[in-house]
C-alpha cells in the first residue's frame, strides 16, 4: 500500500512538472537565483558538478554569470544534470544550442532516488528545492552520497513547509562532517551545505 502511494506521488510530480515547463522560469526564476546567492559566495567551483533535480537549467545559468564576472573564459569543469521530468530537461537543451563548448554538458533523465552512475563520481553535488518531493528522502540522501567522490562538497536545501524537513535535516547532519545551516532569511527553503568525507 505504502509502496503505491509513493508511485502516485512520483508519478504525479513527473505529470506537475512536464505540464509546468513552459511557465517554471516566470514563476520561479527569481526565486531560485535568490537561494543561490545565499550559498554560492562561499563556494568554489569544482570539477566534476552534479545537479540533481536540474530543472531548465537555472544552476548552470548562475554559474555562468558568475564565471563571466570573474572573467573566465571557458568552463573548468563537467556539468551533469538530472532531471526526472523529460520536458525540463528538453527545455534546458535548448538553451544549450549555439553553445560552443557544449562537451562538457551531459542532461540525464532520471530519478534521484535510483541514479544510474556508478560510485564515486562526482566533487561538487547540488540539489536544490527537491528533497519535498521524494518518496524515500534516505534512499534520495543515500545515492547522492554514493556517487560523489571520497570527500566531497554538497549544497542541498528543502521546503520549510515541508513535512519531512526534520527528517530531512537529522539525516543530512548525521551524513556531513561538516556542515552550516541557513534557515534565517525570508526564502521559501531551509538550506544545508558542507563536505561529506565517506568511511
Amino acid at each position: 500500500m505504502k509502496k503505491t502511494i509513493q508511485s502516485e506521488k512520483k508519478r504525479k510530480i513527473i505529470n506537475d512538472y512536464n505540464l509546468s515547463f513552459q511557465y517554471y522560469e516566470n514563476r520561479y526564476k527569481d526565486i531560485q537565483l535568490n537561494k543561490y546567492a545565499r550559498f554560492f559566495e562561499k563556494l568554489r567551483i569544482q570539477k566534476n558538478i552534479l545537479d540533481a533535480g536540474c530543472g531548465t537549467g537555472l544552476l548552470l545559468e548562475y554559474i555562468f554569470n558568475k564565471q563571466r564576472m570573474i572573467k573566465e573564459e571557458s568552463p573548468r569543469f563537467r556539468y551533469t544534470g538530472v532531471d526526472i521530468s523529460l520536458n525540463m530537461l528538453k527545455r534546458f537543451n535548448l538553451k544549450l544550442e549555439g553553445l560552443s563548448f557544449p562537451k562538457f554538458i551531459n542532461l540525464i533523465l532520471a530519478d534521484i532516488e535510483y541514479l544510474p552512475f556508478r560510485d564515486n563520481i562526482f566533487d561538487e553535488i547540488f540539489s536544490i528545492t527537491v528533497f519535498q518531493n521524494l518518496a524515500d528522502i534516505e534512499r534520495g540522501l543515500g545515492n547522492l552520497i554514493r556517487v560523489g567522490i571520497f570527500k566531497f562538497d554538497i549544497v542541498i536545501s528543502i521546503l520549510k513547509k515541508a513535512s519531512k524537513f526534520k527528517e530531512f535535516e537529522t539525516l543530512v547532519k548525521n551524513m556531513l562532517e561538516k556542515y552550516n545551516c541557513d534557515y534565517i532569511h525570508s526564502l521559501e527553503d531551509n538550506i544545508i551545505w558542507g563536505t561529506i568525507i565517506k568511511n
